[in-house]
C-alpha cells in the first residue's frame, strides 16, 4: 500500500436508520478494511466496532417510526484505517447516560475493537465517531540479527572524535530509525509508532512529522527529533520522540538537533513549539532550559511506568512518570486577552511571564449568564498510554453535567489520568472551572496558541493513581513553584 501524503477519504454511504441494511454495512466495513490493507482479525474489529456504534445510533438517536439516517465514511491515514460514524439524530442522552443504563459507547469501542477512538458531540448537530484500527507493522527487532540483539546489551561508546551528520530524515529511513529506538529503549517503547517503520514513512511522507536525524559515517541513525503537526491551521508544532543512541550520549546530541528543528519550525512560519520532559532525570529539562524553552505545565503520572531508558538511571520504573511541559517561543506571539479563573490567576501569570508572552489576563468573576446551546467537545483515549483528554470547544449551558456523565465513563477504563482543555476565550468556560475541579479536576498548566483564537487551561485527574510526588525530578525555579501548586490545588 503506498503511502499517503495526506488523510484521504476512499469510501463513504449514506444509509437509512434501519436495523435491515446492518448486515451489509458489516459487510462492507470488512472487506474494505481488507482491501485497505488490514488482516483478518482487524478488519473483523474494525466491523464489530461499526456494528456497535452503528447499533447504538439506531437505539438512541431516532425516535420510533422516524425516518433518519448516517453516513459512515472510510479515511486511508498515515499507518491507520479509520471509519467515521456520523448522525444528526438525538443529541446524546445525558440522562441514561448518568443512570448507567446505557451500556457506554466508549467502553464498547475501548474494551473490545478499536486501537484508538475518539467522539465529538456538537450538541443539536449529532456526534461523531472516529474507529481507528493500525495497519500490520513490523517493530524494530524485525530489522536485527539474533546476535546483533545481544551485541546492543554491550553496546561501548563510540570514538569520541567520529564525525556525525545533522539532517532533515528521509521517509527511506525509517528501518535505521527503528533500530536506533530499539537501541535506545529496548522493547519497552512499543506505543510509539517511531518503533515501526511502516507508519513512520507514512507519517513523513505526509508532512504530519518532519524529523532531524543525526547520522554517523556508518549510516545508522544515532539520534532523532520530531516536530510533529496534526493541525496545520495552528501556529505552533509540538516536538517529541528526542532520542540518543546510548553510544553517543553526552556530546550535546539532543541540544544541537533541537537547535537544527526548530530553525526548520522558524522558518516555516511557527509562533512557538511544544516539548515534554521526563522528570525520572533532569537531561531533557536541561536541554529545554539551555535553548530558551520555559515550563508552562506538569503532568502527573503521564507516561506509562513499563517505559524503560537504556543506561540512564534504573531501568525498572516505579511508578507512572510525570512530565514537564515546555513552551519556546521561537517568533513575536500575538497579543491576547485571557480570561481566567481567579483562583489561578497568580500562577497564570507567571507562566505568560516566563514564556516571554503578550498577555491582558481578565479573571471571571461575579455572575455569567449561560449560553443558550449545547457545549461541542471531543474525547480522545490513548488507552495504551493509560489516559483521555477531554477537550472543549464551545461550552454550553450544559458544560458542567456532561463532563460529569463523561467523567463517570472514563473512570471505569484503565485510565491512570484525565484531562479537560478549556480555552482562556470562552467566558462560560472560564466561569464554570471552580464546579469542574469540584468533579476532581485541578491544576496542569497553559497550552499557549492550541486554539486558533489563543490559549488553553489543562486541568489534570489522576483516577485511582498514587504517586509519590517526592520522587519527581525538577531542575528549575519555575519547575519546583509548579509542582507545589499543583500539590496544593490537587
Amino acid at each position: 500500500m503506498p503511502a499517503r501524503s495526506e488523510s484521504e477519504e476512499v469510501a463513504r454511504l449514506k444509509v437509512a436508520a434501519d436495523l435491515a441494511c446492518l448486515p451489509a454495512v458489516a459487510l462492507f466495513t470488512r472487506n474494505l478494511g481488507h482491501c485497505l490493507g488490514l488482516g483478518q482479525k482487524a478488519a473483523q474489529d474494525l466491523e464489530h466496532a461499526v456494528d456497535e456504534c452503528i447499533t447504538n445510533i439506531l437505539q438512541h438517536a431516532f425516535e420510533p417510526g422516524e425516518r433518519g439516517e448516517y453516513t459512515l465514511r472510510f479515511l486511508r491515514r498515515p499507518g491507520q484505517v479509520v471509519a467515521v460514524v456520523e448522525d444528526q439524530g438525538l443529541p446524546f442522552d445525558l440522562e441514561r447516560f448518568q443512570r448507567g443504563t446505557d451500556a457506554g459507547l466508549g467502553r464498547l469501542l475501548l474494551d473490545a475493537y478499536a486501537d484508538q477512538w475518539s467522539v465529538s458531540y456538537q450538541g443539536a448537530r449529532g456526534k461523531r465517531v472516529e474507529i481507528v484500527k493500525n495497519l500490520p507493522r513490523t517493530d524494530a527487532t524485525a530489522h536485527y540479527r539474533p546476535e546483533e540483539l545481544e551485541d546492543l546489551s554491550q553496546a561501548q561508546a563510540a570514538p569520541a572524535d567520529e564525525k556525525l551528520e545533522i539532517r532533515l530524515m528521509k521517509p527511506e529511513e525509517a528501518v535505521a530509525l527503528a533500530r536506533c529506538v530499539y537501541r535506545t529503549y529496548g522493547y519497552s517503547y512499543t506505543s510509539e509508532y517511531i518503533y515501526y517503520p511502516e507508519r513512520t514513512r507514512e507519517m513523513l511522507t505526509s508532512g504530519r512529522m518532519v524529523s532531524c536525524v543525526v547520522v554517523n559515517p556508518a549510516g545508522e541513525i544515532v539520534g532523532h527529533i520530531a516536530l510533529l503537526r496534526d493541525d496545520p491551521r495552528l501556529r505552533v508544532g509540538e516536538t517529541g520522540q528526542a532520542l540518543v543512541d546510548p553510544r553517543y550520549r553526552g556530546r550535546s546530541l539532543f541540544k544541537k538537533s533541537k537547535r537544527f528543528l526548530l530553525d526548520y519550525a522558524r522558518a516555516q512560519g511557527l509562533f512557538g513549539v511544544y516539548s515534554e520532559s521526563v522528570t525520572l532525570h533532569p537531561y531533557t529539562q536541561k536541554g529545554n532550559l539551555s535553548l530558551g524553552a520555559r515550563e508552562t505545565g506538569l503532568l502527573l503520572g503521564y507516561v506509562p511506568q513499563r517505559m524503560v531508558f537504556k543506561q540512564v538511571g534504573d531501568e525498572r520504573q516505579v511508578q507512572r512518570q510525570t512530565v514537564v511541559l515546555y513552551y519556546l517561543r521561537i517568533a513575536p506571539n500575538p497579543r491576547r486577552r485571557l480570561l481566567v479563573p481567579p483562583r489561578h490567576e497568580q500562577m497564570l501569570r507567571r507562566i505568560v511571564e516566563a514564556c516571554g508572552l503578550k498577555r491582558d489576563l481578565e479573571p471571571v468573576a461575579g455572575r455569567v449568564s449561560p449560553p443558550s446551546g449545547n457545549s461541542r467537545l471531543d474525547i480522545q483515549v490513548r488507552g495504551e498510554w493509560g489516559h483521555a483528554f477531554i477537550k472543549l470547544h464551545q461550552a454550553g449551558r450544559d458544560l458542567v453535567p456532561r463532563v460529569a456523565a463523561y467523567l463517570g465513563e472514563l473512570q471505569r477504563q484503565d485510565l491512570g489520568c484525565i484531562y479537560l482543555d478549556l480555552p482562556l476565550t470562552d467566558r462560560w468556560a472560564v466561569a464554570c472551572c471552580p464546579e469542574l475541579e469540584e468533579l476532581g479536576f485541578f491544576f496542569a498548566g497553559l497550552m499557549p496558541e492550541m486554539t486558533a483564537g489563543g490559549d488553553v487551561l489543562r486541568l489534570q485527574l489522576l483516577n485511582k493513581l498514587e504517586l509519590d510526588l517526592d520522587q519527581v525530578v525538577l531542575v528549575s525555579q519555575l519547575g519546583r513553584e509548579l509542582m507545589d501548586y499543583i500539590r496544593e490545588c490537587r
